[in-house]
């Protein structure tokens, strides 16, 4: 008979990758799991596909939490959204099996550490914290710290965050604070994220297939040019060109990267204050400028010559509060040689995109210090390089100058992509007396040293054996 193992996540289960992981990895090895989240509402994303199939995992999933703040002043809504929540998740608890261990993403701390505590303790069940950040951090940004409510909050998430009977973290600086800071005596595993399966580096094959899917609803990615490549072939041009690749006319008909071709640059992000866009936004700014600046030169063949920097397709992916004041900022941006675009992707086509793109953005500051991006270990999946924002723990994810660089400001930005796409042309060409580009040389590292493990077996190799641990243990 199958163990029984309980998720809880009081978020969007959707924009939960790494319990979704858990859910999908626990499932695969004789658990029948329950995942309680939010994400019940008529607007709601479906989670991955694997999860959605996958008959060993049911899902329990709460209404979209109330945004109190649009009814309520600020500091009232702080205090009913946990009730709201606390209500919500004590009903579904009532309805579902006995689990034999639960695990729970923190944050959010309130109300779900001492709910799940006091469950955990009446029905005799093991618990787990995966730890991803602290809740009292996030909620710094926006109060200072020594507001009340944010001393009530980090009171209650050391207090019952110590009761756990074993827990996860995303970093080895977050393990070391929360055994030094949190005085945490149980065990406690640093289980790095991981790409799954299905991001995976992409064929020039595979990029040009999805940018022809995606073109008509998503235009920057159709072709800009005359059919100058086909003439007489009796395939329409739209069938074998977009603006990043075209196909030999000839059989096997190969498919080719677009020589003057754009360089896609991707963030992905939840548009949260720990972002900061406006970085972003300067550091492109100065980027154009550059740009501008090369076509005032005569150059016969630009993209032959030496630090020739290409135009950029920008995509920024993600849902988010801050998102709608970044899109109006964006709009009054009138760049010559940049395309900020903002899709909203299913789960397949943002793997793709992922895979698509020349480089990798995370702007991601740290409320805390001690997390990690998961949107960068989606790159790595892909073999895309990545520029970091600088802080405190990002180091032990994005190593200097072997998967990407970090940057600590709108000018450093600008100067490492800058660095990076100065001869981005020269990598389509043969590279036998020449040294490989930073980011073909990034690419390699990517592939040969971070892609030696995936999420499923590292999550059999550090996670799995505690989940075993503590099912065969007897409750005391």
């Amino acid at each position: 008979m199958n163990k029984k193992a309980l998720v809880v996540v009081l978020g969007d289960l959707a924009r939960s990758p790494r319990m979704q992981y858990h859910c999908i990895s626990l499932a695969k090895n004789d658990y029948d799991v329950t995942v309680i989240a939010n994400g019940g509402g008529p607007s709601s994303d479906k989670a991955c596909e694997k999860l959605e199939t996958n008959k060993n995992i049911k899902q329990k999933l709460m209404p979209d939490t109330v945004d109190f703040k649009k009814y309520l002043p600020s500091l009232l809504a702080y205090l009913i959204r946990p009730i709201w929540q606390a209500i919500l998740l004590i009903i579904q608890l009532l309805t579902i099996p006995v689990p034999d261990v639960i695990i729970v993403q923190n944050p959010p701390s309130i109300p779900t550490l001492p709910i799940i505590y006091m469950y955990a303790r009446l029905v005799g069940s093991r618990w787990i914290i995966d730890w991803h950040n602290y809740g009292f951090s996030i909620l710094n940004l926006n109060l200072r710290s020594d507001h009340p409510l944010v001393r009530v909050y980090k009171f209650i998430e050391i207090f019952f965050g110590r009761l756990a009977d074993a827990g996860f973290c995303v970093s080895e600086a977050m393990q070391t604070d929360l055994k030094e800071n949190f005085q945490i005596t149980y065990p406690l595993c640093v289980l790095y994220d991981k790409p799954p399966s299905h991001f995976k580096p992409m064929t020039v094959r595979k990029k040009h297939e999805f940018f022809l899917k995606i073109k008509d609803t998503i235009p920057v990615f159709k072709s800009d040019t005359k059919d100058w490549y086909h003439r007489g072939h009796d395939t329409p041009a739209e069938h074998r060109e977009t603006r990043f690749t075209i196909t030999y006319r000839d059989p096997p008909f190969h498919v080719i990267p677009r020589p003057n071709r754009p360089a896609i640059v991707l963030s992905s992000t939840s548009w949260t204050e720990d972002e900061d866009f406006d970085l972003l936004l300067n550091a492109l700014r100065h980027y154009d400028q550059s740009v501008i600046n090369q076509f005032d030169q005569d150059y016969e063949h630009p993209n032959t010559s030496d630090n020739w920097l290409p135009k950029l397709v920008c995509v920024i992916t993600g849902k988010g509060p801050l998102k709608a004041h970044y899109e109006k900022k964006i709009e009054k941006m009138n760049f010559e040689h940049i395309e900020i675009i903002l899709p909203w992707l299913s789960a397949e086509d943002y793997c793709k995109m992922v895979g698509s793109c020349d480089i990798g953005i995370s702007l991601h500051s740290s409320s805390s210090g001690v997390d990690l991006p998961m949107k960068v270990v989606d790159l790595y999946g892909c073999g895309i390089p990545v520029l970091a924002f600088k802080y405190k723990a990002i180091n032990e994810l994005v190593v200097e100058d072997f998967y990407g660089r970090t940057f600590r400001d709108s000018q450093d930005l600008f100067l490492e992509l800058t660095r990076l796409l100065k001869d981005f042309y020269h990598q389509d060409g043969p590279h036998e007396n020449s040294e490989p580009s930073p980011l073909d040389r990034y690419r390699k590292n990517i592939t040969r040293h971070f892609l030696k493990s995936r999420w499923e077996t590292n999550w059999k190799q550090n996670a799995k054996p505690l989940f075993d641990r503590l099912t065969t243990a007897t409750y005391c």
